[in-house]
């Protein structure tokens, strides 16, 4: 089984996506945070990103918030029966 995390998300109607080679388990909130800002070329020094995403939870609409490591470990840890994760969603703002 390989150690590598595939997260994808959307910035402004473009998909991207971002390869961790490490398991779930060693990524963080300040990692993840980091990527996405260098992906997208945003100052993370200058930005907060809000994390969020649908669980796939029959009945559910409602987006969840990424708020901590733990909440970031239930979203990498959310996958379906063909090991598919949801979307992550996420917008940034000045501090």
């Amino acid at each position: 089984m390989s150690n590598n995390t595939i997260i994808h998300f959307k910035f402004q109607d473009r998909p991207y996506s971002l390869l961790f080679k490490t398991s779930t388990e060693e990524i963080n909130m300040s990692m993840l945070e980091a990527r996405i800002c260098k992906k997208v070329g945003l100052d993370e020094n200058r930005m907060k990103l809000k994390l969020y995403y649908t669980p796939l939870l029959v009945g559910n609409q409602e987006p969840w918030i990424i708020s901590d490591d733990e909440d970031l470990s239930v979203y990498l840890n959310s996958i379906d029966n063909e090991n598919r994760r949801c979307l992550l969603a996420w917008f940034f703002y000045s501090p």
